[in-house]
């Protein structure tokens, strides 16, 4: 499946919403920040994984990152606090495909 370009809102409490250009695909999002990719969750804007795992140098790098993600059995397409238990409850499973990324 291809990701295809949206506008999403990124929320910062200190400096204000920001709106960027993310490629989205199964309700996760990358966009590039000071020469880094970030990898979201589109319907609320969070930072997925943070800084950790693979490379986001690259678009493919953040791609292949997004791909793992995707394989954790949690539905990213839901709004942040109907899918909050399920990331905590795969937290592990996020680490995991977040370090498989970076080998790739």
């Amino acid at each position: 499946m291809a990701h295809s370009q949206q506008m999403i809102t990124i929320p910062n409490s200190i400096y204000g919403d920001r709106t960027v250009t993310a490629y989205c695909r199964a309700g996760l999002g990358a966009f590039k920040l000071h020469k880094r990719w970030q990898v979201v969750h589109v319907a609320s804007g969070m930072s997925i994984g943070g800084g950790r795992g693979g490379d986001r140098r690259t678009r493919k790098g953040v791609f292949a990152i997004m791909d793992a993600l995707l394989q954790v059995p949690v539905d990213w397409s839901k709004p942040y606090d109907q899918i909050g238990k399920d990331v905590a409850a795969n937290k592990t499973a996020i680490m995991l495909a977040l370090s498989t990324a970076r080998d790739q």
